[in-house]
This record gives structure tokens, C-alpha cells and sequence, in this order.
């Protein structure tokens, strides 16, 4: 016997509404939700991730890092620049703070001089200072020291020739004829600025400038 759901009216075997309420009899079918079957991962997928994760390492290292040559390197390469009258290359290895000083006075300095009778006419150039002077450095030798973001790099051999505005040559072996000379010890100090290092005219011709004054001192008792 068959009774509806609903109201509990009997029905017969192949009625699709109950007679008594109506409802339909026909049964409800429940739809099971699929299984997802997990996706495997391939080893191409694994190595695609892997490679990914190796270059954003890499990068950042570099971003972060971005470290320029050594100090002696930096020196030399100032040198190479001032040898070949480059005065915009030279500049580049400067303090970035203490460019815009040197560009300005260098002009100055080379106009006072061309009026200077005792250069006779040898300022070929006021807007490079280097245009009137011959630089040859050669078989350079460097020590350095490292002390946090500053530097300092000692000549400790080497050769030198330079003709001055004023026409005369001088030959230096570096650095021992440079101070016998009554200049300074053969040093250049530099700054790191972002990570680069770069020369400190200011601080190297400071240190110069109070070297040769103490030894002047200490030899003769003034200066």
C-alpha cells in the first residue's frame, strides 16, 4: 500500500498526484556535490616557482646592494680622468655636495690667474681647469683603509709628472719625493654616499694642508 508524505492518503502504485491533497508523488531524487580530486602539481610547476623565488632574491640583493668600485679603484680612475684633462669625468669621482663648490670656484680661480702676469698667457682654458695643466700618474700602487663610511687611500708607489700653469715640469716618484718637496703624505680621502664611495677634495686638502703645517712645526718651532 502506498500513503502520501503529505496527508497520509491512501494511493495506487502509479499515481503521480495524491487523490486526497494533490501533492506530487513522484520521488525526489538528492544530488550528491561532486569531489573535487586535488590537482597534482608537476615538477614543471615546481621548478617554474623555484626559478621565480631565485630571481626576486637575486634582485633584491642587487636593490639593496648596489655597491660602486673600491675606494683605490675610485682614486685610480680620478687619476685616469685628470691625466686625460677630463675635467666632467673627474668630477663624477667627487663628493656629490662638494661638486657644485668646485664648478663654481674653478672658473674664478683660472679668470684671477689669467691676469697673473707670471703665467705669461698660459690659461688656455677658465671653464676647464685642467686644460691648462699636464698630469701623468703611472705604475700606481695603493694601501687602503676602510673605517665605516670613510675612507682613506695612501700612494705607496708610483710616478708622477706634472707641468703646472706657471710652465714648469716636476717628476715625482710617489710617494717619498712628494714630501721631500714639503707637500703632504700621498693620501686621498673618500665618503661612502649610497653606497658608493666617492674623493673628499675638502678633507684631503684639509689633511694636507695641517700635515705639512704641524711637520713645519715640529722641524723649525713655527710656520
Amino acid at each position: 500500500m502506498n500513503f502520501c508524505t503529505h496527508c497520509g492518503a491512501q494511493f495506487d502504485s502509479g499515481s503521480v498526484f495524491c487523490p486526497s491533497c494533490g501533492s506530487n508523488l513522484s520521488p525526489v531524487s538528492v544530488t550528491q556535490p561532486a569531489i573535487k580530486t586535488p590537482r597534482k602539481i608537476g615538477s614543471t610547476h615546481i621548478m617554474a616557482v623555484a626559478g621565480l623565488a631565485v630571481v626576486l632574491l637575486v634582485g633584491t640583493f642587487f636593490m639593496f646592494n648596489r655597491s660602486g668600485p673600491p675606494p683605490d679603484t675610485v682614486v685610480n680612475d680620478f687619476l685616469e680622468a685628470v691625466e686625460k684633462q677630463d675635467q666632467v669625468g673627474a668630477l663624477e669621482f667627487v663628493a656629490p655636495y662638494e661638486r657644485d663648490v668646485l664648478i663654481d670656484y674653478a672658473p674664478r680661480i683660472m679668470d684671477i690667474l689669467q691676469r697673473d702676469r707670471s703665467t705669461k698667457g698660459r690659461i688656455k682654458s677658465t671653464d676647464n681647469a685642467l686644460e691648462n695643466m699636464e698630469f701623468n700618474f703611472d705604475r700606481m700602487k695603493y694601501d687602503t683603509r676602510i673605517d665605516g663610511d670613510k675612507a682613506e687611500v695612501e700612494i705607496q708607489d708610483g710616478h708622477a709628472s706634472v707641468k703646472s700653469i706657471y710652465g714648469n715640469t716636476k717628476q715625482y716618484a710617489l710617494p717619498e719625493e712628494i714630501e721631500k718637496d714639503g707637500g703632504p703624505t700621498a693620501k686621498v680621502y673618500l665618503v661612502n654616499v649610497d653606497g658608493k664611495w666617492y674623493i673628499s677634495i675638502t678633507r684631503t686638502l684639509s689633511e694636507g694642508y695641517l700635515e705639512v703645517i704641524e711637520r713645519h712645526v715640529d722641524n723649525y718651532g713655527y710656520y
